[in-house]
């Protein structure tokens, strides 16, 4: 079983014995568990919605690094649009090609 000790609620002593496993490796543990380090750890950047920030604190801890990025919105593409072409969404590529479906209705 796994258990969030950051999360038990109505904890309460015990005078039972803890009897430790000495096969158990915790390092071995989180490997299987989280099943994202291989041979050597690697930094990597995550484009998360807000909504699963709780998911990235609980894997990585409260000290991750963190940027509030705001993704492209219809009332921003429509911005871009009134500048008929002087303005163009170079990068990255999912936002021009979300300006692109967004446009195709116009060569309909």
């Amino acid at each position: 079983a796994q258990f969030r000790v950051d999360r038990m609620t109505a904890i309460q002593d015990s005078d039972a014995p803890y009897i430790a496993d000495p096969s158990f490796d915790p390092a071995s543990y989180i490997r299987e568990i989280f099943g994202m380090y291989h041979d050597m750890p690697q930094r990597v950047t995550l484009l998360c919605e807000n909504r699963t920030m709780r998911n990235i604190i609980d894997h990585f801890g409260e000290d991750v690094d963190t940027e509030v990025v705001d993704a492209p919105t219809p009332p921003f593409f429509s911005w871009v649009f009134t500048f008929g072409g002087a303005i163009r969404i170079e990068g990255p590529g999912e936002a021009l090609a979300k300006m692109r479906d967004m446009a195709s209705w116009l060569h309909t």
